[in-house]
């Protein structure tokens, strides 16, 4: 029965400092990614500005190929908005801030019932080429669960980031 007690004491102590821990914690996450492809900046931009061509390179649309998509607003455009609903990727909605051609897509995403994320997506000349940088970034909330959440961010959004865009890099090279 000691042991059991000592047990449950460690056990309310330990959750009590991580909690406590938690408030410490930054209330925001931001995710960055890049590529370099070796294709102009008018070429790379076209095919992420344009909401239907995601279908061809971003790993969220491949996951679910019957995902449903609906598209409103201008194409490629500041106000272009595309939702979706999907079993495995979740219900969502994008849409674009503001468009500065050829430079940058500064969009807003929202899933399921979180909080909007901020997105931007950057094209900047690279000799022949482009250097594209994906930022995503957001606040996970003053709960310190949430929190602790926002720490792992980059390893859980990151690697689809990088799949993203490596697949854009390959069509973009091979248009």
């Amino acid at each position: 029965m000691d042991l059991a007690l000592r047990i449950v004491k460690y056990s309310v102590g330990l959750m009590i400092v991580l909690i406590a821990a938690g408030f410490l914690l930054p209330e925001h996450y931001r995710v960055e990614r890049g590529v370099s492809i070796a294709a102009p900046p008018p070429r790379v931009f076209a095919l992420v500005a344009e909401q239907r061509d995601w279908r061809r390179w971003s790993l969220w649309h491949q996951r679910d190929p019957d995902m449903q998509f609906n598209y409103s607003g201008p194409d490629a455009a500041t106000g272009a908005t595309v939702t979706w609903q999907s079993r495995s990727e979740g219900n969502g909605r994008m849409q674009w801030r503001a468009v500065d051609g050829n430079r940058r897509i500064d969009y807003e995403l929202t899933i399921g019932d979180t909080k909007p994320a901020a997105g931007e997506i950057t094209f900047a000349p690279e000799g022949d080429g482009t250097r594209v940088t994906w930022t995503l970034q957001g606040d996970v909330g003053v709960y310190p669960v949430f929190r602790w959440l926002g720490l792992v961010m980059g390893r859980v959004i990151g690697p689809d980031l990088d799949v993203s865009l490596n697949n854009l890099k390959k069509l973009a090279e091979t248009a």
